[in-house]
């Protein structure tokens, strides 16, 4: 997904992921000043400096099968549920 300046919205769900690449936050369809604090170096999952700059943001979209207690929805009850208990996923 690009979108440089954080001003906007993200048409999917973005993810937030620390220096091993796995998932410390979600956020559904973020806005303004929330989907620019989504920003991350891409440069950890192999993109080079300007592709990094130029795509800062991590995209969950997709069909997913999943069996986590009392979760629908992957992007407003699986990773929120999943990191809130200590869970992360390495992408």
């Amino acid at each position: 997904m690009t979108n440089n300046s954080g001003i906007g919205s993200a048409p999917f769900g973005v993810m937030k992921i620390d220096e091993k690449g796995r998932i410390i936050e979600f956020a559904e369809k973020p806005k303004g000043e929330k989907l620019k604090a989504m920003k991350v170096d891409t440069t950890i999952l192999g993109h080079d400096e300007e592709r990094a700059k130029e795509m800062p943001y991590i995209a969950s979209m997709g069909i997913y099968e999943v069996k986590f207690p009392g979760a629908n929805d992957f992007g407003s009850e699986v990773i929120p549920g999943a990191t809130s208990i200590g869970l992360r996923y390495c992408i």
